[in-house]
């Protein structure tokens, strides 16, 4: 007896050892993560539960894990859409684009209300429903591969109208990826905004048959035409050929505007027939740089909460607002940036569409002046190391010691100093680069991969705004793993 008490009690001072070992162990990679990634406090982001589970320290408990982005109860995305419209009081402008003038020069923003958006996602959904040959409710889907525009956020809320489900699909993936996208999603419905683009799908159907290319279930394909986009052109291109090739693959070629003028005959959807929260949303890919593409599924409720997030995680100081305007210019693929211009819908703010190739982004920013940037890390350090290699020996010694003091004075003052554009350095030094994006900014949402630690503080300094990374899986939604800003 006595030999199994002294094992017993050995045991279990191993045990304590073990346990002991592990909270050291937890605490040197805790503090290894600060050191490469300042603002990391794991103890500020969750809290460890019974049985090891781990919440958001958000939270005050397991039984408060839902959360809305109001004190109205929004629990779709059709919901937080209308709860905008009222905040903006449904004459406010909600998304816009550049137009193109005679010579094809991009002019000023042109925008879209509210009561507009609405009007016309009514319009398409009911078009979408009418189209024959549609199974119905979750059974459907309809996927848009195409650049950000105010037609895709119409697609979207259309679709919730009559509870199918949304696939976005990067515009630059291969016609063979895409096949494969369709044909694993059964999509019925595809969406585009390039000849080029459809014109590929059906040359790839013709070479290896239209049940391989694209599966038994796609039964029509919709033309989106973007006159704002030079390559599209101010004339709507002639899609006559295209229509005869697809209607002998199976296919039925039309454009938004005959499925919005469908829509205009078709009865009204009722709203019991809208999606409800426990409804999937969205399939949503990955790229497809890190091999296959694979695909998220994502509720209704996953992408309202992760709207509320955005909102939560990002502070009081930089909290979404009527007032703010969202650049769109990553992909609405991409998660994070569809859940921040969610968060930006849900207050009444604005999204204004980049209008041409991304590398001219800065273009449209001078002009948008927009308040909120979504970036990836690639962009983000491709911007800091242009400010400075653009400058000379004295000018980039200028800045570099702006910036110094800058920081020294926000590490004096023992607030957000960083935040402000108000300081001799501002007005003499940093306001041409800050005007290079508009002069606005006021929160930077980066995510996808990490950044360097020096790259983001120099960023805030010489931008004058908060810089917050999320991270987590592939294509989930982001909103929980921001940040905060007042960790950073």
């Amino acid at each position: 007896m006595g030999g199994e008490d002294k094992s017993a009690s050995a045991r279990e001072d191993s045990g304590d050892n073990n346990e002991e070992l592990n909270e050291e162990e937890e605490a040197k990679r805790r503090r290894g993560l600060l050191e490469t990634h300042p603002g990391l406090d794991l103890a500020a982001q969750s809290r460890k539960m019974d049985g090891g589970r781990r919440i958001s320290a958000l939270l005050g408990g397991p039984e408060k894990v839902w959360r809305s982005p109001e004190p109205a109860r929004i629990k779709t995305l059709l919901q937080l859409f209308n709860y905008g419209k009222w905040a903006a009081g449904g004459s406010g402008e909600c998304v816009g684009q550049r137009s193109l003038d005679e010579d094809g020069e991009p002019g000023p923003y042109v925008w879209l209300t509210y009561d507009q958006v609405w009007a016309r996602a009514k319009a398409v959904g009911r078009g979408i429903a009418a189209l024959p040959g549609l199974r119905s409710g979750q059974a459907s889907s309809l996927g848009v591969s195409m650049r950000n525009c105010p037609d895709w956020l119409c697609l979207e809320l259309g679709v919730y109208m009559s509870r199918r489900l949304f696939v976005p699909i990067f515009p630059t993936i291969e016609a063979s990826t895409l096949a494969m996208m369709l044909k694993q999603t059964a999509l019925e419905v595809l969406a585009v905004d390039s000849v080029e683009r459809v014109q590929a799908l059906a040359d790839h159907a013709a070479a290896v048959g239209a049940s391989k290319a694209w599966g038994p279930s796609l039964r029509h394909m919709i033309f989106c035409h973007q006159p704002s986009v030079p390559e599209a052109g101010g004339t709507k291109p002639d899609l006559g050929p295209l229509r005869k090739k697809l209607q002998g693959l199976g296919v039925k070629l039309m454009t938004l505007d005959e499925v919005v003028e469908q829509g205009g005959k078709a009865k009204e959807l009722a709203e019991s027939g809208w999606s409800r929260p426990s409804d999937l949303a969205l399939i949503c890919y990955t790229s497809g740089t890190e091999g296959e593409s694979k695909g998220v599924l994502l509720s209704q409720a996953n992408l309202v909460a992760s709207a509320s997030n955005v909102c939560t995680m990002v502070g009081r100081t930089t909290r979404v607002r009527q007032e703010d305007c969202v650049f769109s210019w990553i992909p609405l693929a991409h998660i994070q940036q569809r859940c921040v211009e969610l968060a930006a819908l849900c207050r009444g703010a604005r999204i204004g569409y980049i209008h041409g190739k991304m590398s001219d982004y800065r273009q449209d920013m001078k002009v948008l002046k927009p308040t909120i940037l979504v970036t990836v890390p690639r962009l983000l350090n491709d911007l800091f190391h242009s400010m400075y290699k653009d400058e000379g020996g004295l000018s980039k010694a200028v800045l570099k010691i702006s910036v110094w003091w800058k920081k020294k004075r926000s590490r004096d003052a023992q607030d957000n100093f960083y935040m402000r554009r108000r300081s001799l350095a501002d007005k003499v030094v940093l306001k041409r680069r800050q005007e290079e994006l508009g002069g606005a900014l006021r929160l930077v949402v980066t995510g996808s991969a990490p950044v360097q630690a020096e790259v983001v503080k120099k960023l805030r300094l010489i931008l004058g705004c908060v810089v917050v990374q999320g991270y987590g899986a592939a294509r989930r939604p982001p909103g929980p793993s921001l940040s905060p800003t007042r960790r950073t």
